[in-house]
């Protein structure tokens, strides 16, 4: 609560954050594919954590209802891709810069299919926002810096920049590490960080953020090296939740001036000798009950100002 409170730059990632991956469409292109080759990349999706990956699973498990293949030599590699192997067929699945790099209109949010070694084509991912964000972030922005850290293509640039306020930093194409050292670099700026992600890509960035929350579409879901896990459903409630703990901070800190002043006024009658032991024994516990009705009271007044329609 007290780092929540102390949040100067927030920064989102993009697919499967500021992105409702429920509710996103997906569309293939490229030489066409069997029933069988369909069937390993589902079973190569379901291994992997990456919210492409379980939008592309999810999609293909409505047209497959067996059981997975059987996979030897799994490897992920964060900010690439996945690979593995199924009936002596290699099969990678990830970035176009891992499998294609010389494909033209490189700007989609994609998964790109090569069967050993040959390149066959991709899954287009066709954005939806989760609902609220252009407000969340127009609130967000009075108080705080804002940016955007995406792995994914520059495609839909000049969207972000009208959903985001003017002089927000909305980088494109960065891998797990440049994620990481953008992070750092704000922070030796004297910013206090809070990273805002869901995938093994933001991984690094949210364990060096002095706030990592992580956005989780169900309950008990992965959730790397975070602070917070937030479900998906309470995004657009962010600013409040922040609000509520810059309140609860400042609850602490009034709490400790009461009680500060409560002993200062009861030390001045004590060294006078003219507080009885037995006004003193009595005074004690009435001190104690005081804050802590300060702060209870406090803190359901706040609730109810910040927490109420959530």
């Amino acid at each position: 609560i007290e780092d929540m409170s102390r949040v100067t730059h927030i920064i989102f990632d993009k697919t499967g954050t500021i992105t409702n991956s429920a509710s996103q469409s997906i569309t293939y292109e490229g030489a066409p594919l069997n029933e069988e080759e369909k069937r390993m990349i589902w079973s190569l999706c379901a291994q992997s954590s990456h919210p492409l990956s379980k939008m592309l699973t999810k999609e293909l498990s409505l047209t497959n209802t067996g059981t997975h293949f059987e996979i030897a030599q799994f490897q992920e590699y964060p900010g690439k891709g996945i690979e593995g192997n199924m009936k002596g067929v290699d099969l990678q699945l990830g970035s176009s810069n891992w499998l294609n790099p010389s494909l033209k209109n490189n700007n989609q949010t994609a998964i790109h299919v090569s069967f050993n070694g040959v390149y066959r084509g991709h899954f287009v991912f066709h954005s939806e926002y989760r609902e609220g964000l252009e407000n969340l972030l127009k609130s967000l922005s009075k108080k705080y810096k804002l940016g955007l850290l995406s792995g994914d293509q520059d495609g839909e640039r000049s969207h972000l920049k009208d959903v985001f306020p003017e002089n927000s930093a909305l980088l494109f194409n960065q891998s797990p590490e440049e994620k990481l050292l953008k992070v750092k670099a704000l922070q030796k700026e004297g910013s206090f960080v809070a990273m805002i992600g869901d995938g093994l890509n933001d991984a690094g960035a949210l364990n060096q953020s002095q706030l990592g929350i992580s956005i989780v579409n169900e309950d008990g879901a992965f959730s790397p090296a975070s602070d917070i896990i937030l479900n998906a459903n309470k995004f657009a409630h962010l600013k409040q939740f922040l609000s509520f703990a810059i309140s609860c901070r400042k609850i602490v800190i009034g709490s400790f001036i009461i009680s500060l002043l409560y002993n200062l006024v009861g030390l001045s009658f004590a060294v006078t000798g003219n507080l009885s032991p037995v006004i003193a024994a009595i005074l004690m516990p009435i001190s104690s009950i005081s804050v802590v009705a300060f702060a209870s009271l406090s803190v359901w007044v706040s609730h109810r100002i910040y927490l109420k329609t959530i």
